[in-house]
């Protein structure tokens, strides 16, 4: 499904433009993060990684990411993937290779998320 044709009823159909502009705002030096993450600084990397997940998602194709230590792949990835369902209705499945990640998302990364992203955010952990 590309470009939110499957949004939930009530909120309006965004381009893509829109879509990345939201991003770029939460990402942004004074922007939703940096207000809720002490010490938070922009990283270009961070926010390139982001675009381009945004991308893949709405283009419904696969992104190979590689990403060093301290680029911030993990909000990198979920926030596009929340605006994503937000817009489109659909899930989105993150699959972690350790039970620490696993456990970095569910405590700290998601609980951060929810406090940038205002939607209706569901979280399980299978």
């Amino acid at each position: 499904m590309n470009g939110g044709e499957g949004n939930k009823a009530g909120q309006e159909k965004l381009s893509f433009r829109e879509m990345e502009s939201q991003i770029e705002a939460v990402f942004t030096p004074g922007g939703a993060i940096s207000q809720r993450l002490d010490g938070y600084e922009e990283r270009p990397g961070q926010l390139l990684m982001a675009k381009t997940v945004a991308r893949a998602l709405w283009e419904g194709r696969i992104a190979l990411i590689e990403a060093g230590t301290g680029t911030g792949k993990s909000l990198a990835y979920l926030i596009p993937a929340s605006f994503w369902t937000s817009l489109s209705g659909e899930k989105v499945i993150i699959s972690t290779n350790t039970i620490n990640l696993q456990e970095q998302l569910i405590n700290k990364d998601v609980p951060l998320l929810k406090s940038v992203i205002n939607n209706d955010l569901q979280v399980a952990v299978i």
